[in-house]
């Protein structure tokens, strides 16, 4: 690509990677375009860290109301309106997504809506248009998986993104993984009275995070009245009329526990469909980076989810300021 293209660096995906990179690019001089398919703010905050900070303050709110007689306050039948708790989720999404829209506007960032697609070192096919640039940074984020088991698709068996969606309390959830979004997720409906189960097919709940830590809250979960299993390996999901069942083997015996929703909790995969046409290196299904996040093609870097090194949004920020600079 000559100099003569219209923008300095185009980044692909709007999310934390994405958004952090534009800013940190134009505050650098840059001409910058971001290319965004949804609403600029990505996962984090339409589907994961905003929505779901949200919801644990309303139970949290709850369990206070809960132990405010220790003060001298009497809280008399405190209980959840679920749909104005996740209306207050929506409002809370709504203005940090309107303070970021300002942001990239005052920041002069162009900003294009639709599907970007790499189709060479500096090129960005975005529906009709062609976005050109001297380099580009591909931050196109993740979406949840499934596990390949029977009854996987079943409804009522849902992502982290569609959980958020629900419109009605269930009464008993049962959890599948006992990550970071699994164990949020357990927090958050069992204060809210829901009975929560976490089936996690490895030896203890949160593996990335120091066991001790690990140990303390997985306490605090089992004092919420989480029902947890580790080593559990699921082997089907069955629909019994508008609950959901679930076997999963424990050791050599069988195990079974019934639920009205179940959450899929178990990891997210890179997006790289986008990028077929250019043909960056994928390690392991994610963009292959180097310590300067440079992918194999000249000019081209990634950040965030898409590297599939750490998928948390204070990573993918991070990322996103080491590949503008």
């Amino acid at each position: 690509m000559t100099d003569e293209a219209p923008f300095d660096v185009a980044i692909i995906g709007g999310g934390p990677g994405g958004y952090v990179a534009a800013i940190r690019a134009a505050q650098l001089g840059a001409r910058v375009a971001l290319v965004e398919k949804d609403r600029l703010g990505g996962a984090c905050l339409h589907r994961g860290c905003i929505p779901t900070k949200a919801l644990l303050r309303t139970a949290e709110a709850l369990l206070e109301s809960r132990d405010a007689s220790t003060l001298g306050v009497v809280v008399k039948d405190a209980a959840v309106d679920f749909g104005a708790m996740m209306a207050w989720k929506e409002r809370a999404v709504a203005q940090q997504a309107e303070e970021l829209e300002k942001l990239i506007a005052w920041r002069k960032i162009a900003v294009f809506r639709g599907e970007g697609r790499l189709v060479g070192p500096g090129s960005i096919k975005v529906g009709d248009d062609l976005v050109a640039a001297r380099k580009i940074i591909i931050a196109t984020g993740s979406s949840p998986i499934r596990l390949p088991i029977p009854g996987s698709n079943l409804p009522g068996v849902l992502t982290s993104d569609q959980i958020l969606e629900l419109e009605a309390m269930p009464e008993s959830l049962v959890i599948i993984g006992a990550g970071v979004v699994g164990c949020e997720f357990a927090s958050i409906f069992a204060a809210l009275g829901a009975r929560v189960t976490i089936l996690e097919v490895l030896p203890r709940i949160l593996p990335p995070v120091d066991e001790e830590i690990a140990r303390r809250f997985q306490q605090v979960l089992r004092g919420q009245g989480v029902t947890i299993h580790t080593k559990a390996s699921l082997q089907e999901i069955r629909a019994e009329g508008d609950r959901l069942r679930l076997l999963f083997g424990l050791g050599d015996e069988q195990q079974e526990v019934v639920a009205d929703r179940v959450l899929m909790a178990v990891g997210h995969r890179p997006c790289t469909d986008a990028l077929e046409e250019a043909g960056p290196a994928l390690e392991d299904g994610s963009v292959a980076v180097n310590e300067r996040l440079e992918t194999s093609v000249e000019n081209v870097y990634a950040a965030g989810d898409v590297t599939g090194l750490y998928m948390l949004a204070y990573v993918a920020s991070y990322q996103g300021i080491i590949a503008a600079e």
